[in-house]
């Protein structure tokens, strides 16, 4: 019998352990898109900001190439750097990508863009809590969908 409550003792420190680590995942995903959101957001309430960056191709290819030195920086160097550093990569990386995103408000509406943003986040969410919960692997219906 106490093999029985140790076993089970164990499987719920893991389970507290992964919960708490997938909570801070989820924070930081959250921080990140609400940067990207606030950037872009920004980005096209002043028309100034929005012409000089969006309409000079200079400009946007070149924040487009410090995103992806940003992706490359943090994937060549994530074991190596301190936490700080990584907060900022990603802080920044989050920044860079709301520019890239403010080009979309030039093609679709407000509301095409809202609705796009409520069904991938519902989506997201539906899933993440259907494998937190069966403990099942997803990775299969990636390959479905794709």
């Amino acid at each position: 019998m106490t093999q029985l409550s140790s076993s089970h003792s164990q499987f719920g420190v893991k389970n507290a352990a992964l919960s708490q680590f997938m909570s801070k995942v989820y924070t930081w995903m959250t921080l990140g898109i609400l940067l990207s959101g606030l950037v872009a957001f920004i980005i096209n309430s002043h028309a100034g900001l929005q012409a000089a960056i969006l309409s000079n191709p200079v400009v946007f290819n070149t924040l487009l190439i410090a995103q992806l030195i940003c992706v490359l920086t943090f994937v060549f160097i994530q074991q190596r750097c301190s936490v700080k550093t990584s907060i900022l990569l990603y802080l920044a990386y989050s920044a860079l990508t709301g520019v890239t995103f403010a080009a979309i408000f030039l093609i679709y509406t407000q509301q095409s863009i809202a609705s796009a943003f409520l069904a991938t986040s519902g989506s997201f969410l539906g899933l993440s809590l259907y494998g937190y919960t069966t403990q099942r692997d997803l990775g299969p219906i990636g390959t479905f969908c794709f």
